[in-house]
């Protein structure tokens, strides 16, 4: 695995170098407690979820807090696969991590005596049928799962370590992860059904451009992918091919490129030695794509193309977006265009951007029918553009 930052900004160069150095790996041996009258407590509107034994001492989970006197009591078995992610990203990670056990022989006789697989998901929302896809793929019968969306008390209930391992229950992309060889056989059941693509498509960039969320969530990104366009890269946007139409694709191609999140994660499928291009849209390191890069054993050039600013006046979680991106220097130094990057605070859409950040424009202008409309029509006319 190789690391190319000659195209990060200075300032975050360092920042980058010393996550990369980390050995992402861990040898932990993976177990599965069982507990006797158990509860899963779970508040799907504040995202608060925990196991508590029934002394209501905490095992796993944030904030949430044990109320027994508002729970549902269930006499049965279960076995919990813990906290879901609707995110695409999620279902090959954080959403899979647990999976090892329901392989074992003690997991296997479990499910057949009858023990329920149990699970909890952000917002009670459900899980995509890309992602039921997956998960059979992961020789998971997503079938079998049955969501918890209230706090639940358990007669049994086995509880197995995540194979990803990260410090809190948060699926905040920052903080440090490692994996497990598991983790990495779970990953390997997926690519080994994987059908080999025969349509020659060794250089693709994946684009979330064209989803509902491009003109207020990826401000710009429509320049990015100009840019890539411009240096052979076929555009791919996802949501328009089958799931395993995407699998084939990432198999097979020899250059992926993408923006940074959930969209980069899909890496994971890439052969070993590939040569990937993360364009980064925010300052801050995600370490589920450090645990990815490692697993897959990719050549990674990192490149920075944006501006984006943390929220005024609601909260500091950068990597939530919306976020702005834009031809930069360093864009055209990595794609070798003599050209002068026009800075971004020279452009009109870095400073409606930072206008819709404030809550008081957001509230009263931005929200408005009528300058959706136009934002609309004005992104769209900047993406053709770009063609």
């Amino acid at each position: 695995m190789n690391y190319n930052l000659d195209f990060v900004r200075p300032s975050q160069r360092d920042l980058l170098k010393k996550e990369f150095e980390r050995d992402c790996f861990s040898d932990q041996l993976l177990a599965c407690r069982c507990y006797e009258n158990a509860y899963i407590v779970f508040d799907p509107l504040y995202y608060k979820y925990a196991i508590f034994t029934e002394e209501g001492k905490k095992i796993e989970g944030n904030d949430a807090e044990l109320d027994k006197s508002n729970v549902v009591n269930c006499e049965e078995t279960a076995i919990c696969m813990g906290f879901f992610h609707s995110v695409w990203g999620h279902n090959f990670t954080d959403n899979i991590k647990r999976f090892w056990f329901l392989y074992t022989d003690e997991g296997k006789q479990l499910v057949a005596d009858g023990a329920r697989i149990v699970y909890v998901c952000e917002a009670n929302r459900s899980i995509s049928d890309n992602g039921k896809r997956l998960f059979a793929m992961a020789d998971v019968d997503f079938s079998m799962f049955e969501m918890v969306k209230q706090s639940t008390r358990f007669k049994k209930l086995y509880v197995p370590d995540p194979s990803l391992i990260h410090a809190t229950i948060t699926h905040e992309p920052i903080g440090e992860r490692s994996y497990t060889k598991e983790f990495l056989q779970t990953i390997q059941r997926i690519k080994d059904k994987i059908e080999p693509l025969r349509l020659g498509l060794e250089k693709v960039y994946f684009s979330r451009v064209g989803l509902p969320s491009t003109f207020y969530r990826e401000v710009g990104e429509w320049e990015i992918e100009s840019v890539f366009r411009q240096k052979g890269y076929k555009i791919v946007h996802p949501e328009k091919l089958s799931l395993d139409e995407q699998l084939s694709i990432l198999a097979s191609c020899k250059e992926f490129a993408s923006t940074e999140g959930s969209i980069a994660h899909n890496v994971i499928f890439c052969q070993p030695g590939t040569q990937v291009v993360i364009v980064r849209k925010a300052d801050y390191i995600n370490t589920y794509q450090m645990v990815i890069n490692a697993i897959a054993n990719l050549n990674v050039t990192f490149v920075d193309a944006h501006r984006t600013k943390p929220p005024y006046f609601i909260d500091n979680k950068i990597w939530s977006g919306p976020f702005y991106m834009y031809q930069s220097k360093y864009l055209y130094q990595w794609a070798q265009l003599h050209r002068f990057a026009r800075p971004y605070w020279l452009r009109f859409s870095y400073w409606w951007y930072i206008l819709r950040r404030i809550r008081v424009v957001l509230r009263i202008v931005a929200n408005r029918k009528s300058v959706h409309r136009f934002e609309v029509n004005y992104w769209t006319k900047k993406i053709n553009e770009c063609k």
